[in-house]
């Protein structure tokens, strides 16, 4: 797809439209929230705030995300953005707390009961991060998780969701075939004050595949419009050989400021309602490295949340890689045999 210079400027120039207005929009509320965080004495805000302090992302595919929709579900938790993932311990510790008052004084009955189970697993879960701000201003590290995940798959699994589907999904990208297949991991977290620095690791194992047929891969490659031979990460022709793979899933550090994270590294990223069909973004492929700042408290904005509820947003820019060879534009279709009708621009 060719863009005209003309068409670039516009979209840039309405993206800077967009961002200042939104900048205009929200500075009044945000600056009222920093002063509101200040001393008495019109001092800056103590370290030890709990809105200073920095929070790790949990992990989109976290337990602790169908627990507060469950919570959502059965009318505890008002607050939640769905479809903006992946949210902080700290928003989750303040979703958590509102829900317990609204258990409080909801009359006894079963679906009371399990919210009060999911409550209290949940506290559970944010315990530590609940043993008072100071605690983080002194520095702490933790182990989130260790864990081994084994899958056996009998028949021929699929994994193109490109073309003809996925057998798993929304599992990062993580290779699996016919047999038993397993992945190990850790994830930790270290936080100073408003900074934070997150880790998560994988050792991933998958057996060896027939893959697609020549056939089938040549008939995917002509619906691609490119030349077959070529090996294409869209197209797993056969034979796939087994595959033992150490992966960083996650690596990044952030900042709190004004009840924004700003971060930096591979992190997850979750835009839309679902677990599938018609989203922006979700873990259904291996994150990316990007830069983000992200609202991660809701914005109460005078007048205008009256009538529209709070605001959140989230802003990330990062490259995208993965598909090597693509067609070669100077050689449309290969009519030019002179010309290489495919190009290899290495992961741009």
């Amino acid at each position: 797809m060719n863009l005209s210079k003309r068409g670039c400027a516009a979209a840039v120039v309405q993206c800077a439209t967009l961002l200042a207005g939104l900048f205009l929009l929200t500075a009044g509320p945000i600056a009222a929230e920093g002063s509101g965080q200040s001393g008495q004495g019109g001092g800056v805000a103590s370290v030890c705030a709990p809105g200073a302090l920095g929070s790790p992302y949990i992990p989109v595919d976290s337990w602790v995300y169908p627990a507060v929709l469950r919570l959502y579900s059965l009318g505890y938790v008002d607050n939640v953005f769905l479809g903006m993932r992946p949210w902080t311990r700290a928003s989750v510790g303040h979703m958590v707390e509102a829900a317990g008052a609204r258990i409080e004084d909801a009359n006894a009955g079963a679906a009371t009961d399990e919210a009060q189970e999911i409550y209290e697993a949940l506290m559970n879960e944010l315990s530590e991060d609940s043993q008072g701000p100071c605690l983080a201003h002194r520095g702490s590290s933790r182990v989130e998780s260790v864990y081994s995940v084994v899958r056996g798959i009998s028949g021929t699994p699929l994994n193109d969701s490109f073309h003809l589907g996925s057998t798993i999904i929304n599992d990062y990208g993580r290779p699996y075939e016919n047999g038993f297949n397993n992945y190990s991991g850790a994830s930790g977290y270290a936080t100073a004050g408003r900074f934070t620095f997150y880790a998560r690791g994988e050792f991933e194992a998958a057996p060896s595949a027939s893959g697609y047929s020549r056939g089938l891969a040549q008939a995917l490659s002509t619906v691609d419009g490119t030349t077959f031979g070529y090996n294409q990460t869209t197209i797993p022709m056969g034979p796939i050989a087994t595959l033992t793979n150490g992966r960083v899933m996650e690596a990044f550090v952030s900042a709190h400021v004004l009840n924004h994270e700003i971060s930096f590294g591979k992190q997850d990223e979750w835009l839309g309602p679902g677990v599938g069909g018609g989203m922006a973004y979700s873990n259904n492929a291996e994150n990316i490295y990007s830069f983000r700042i992200n609202r991660v408290e809701p914005l109460h904005i005078p007048l205008l949340s009256r009538l529209t509820g709070p605001f959140r947003y989230d802003f990330m820019v990062g490259p995208l890689q993965g598909h090597t060879y693509m067609p070669n534009p100077a050689n449309p279709g290969g009519s030019n045999p002179n010309l290489a009708n495919v190009i290899d621009p290495g992961n741009p």
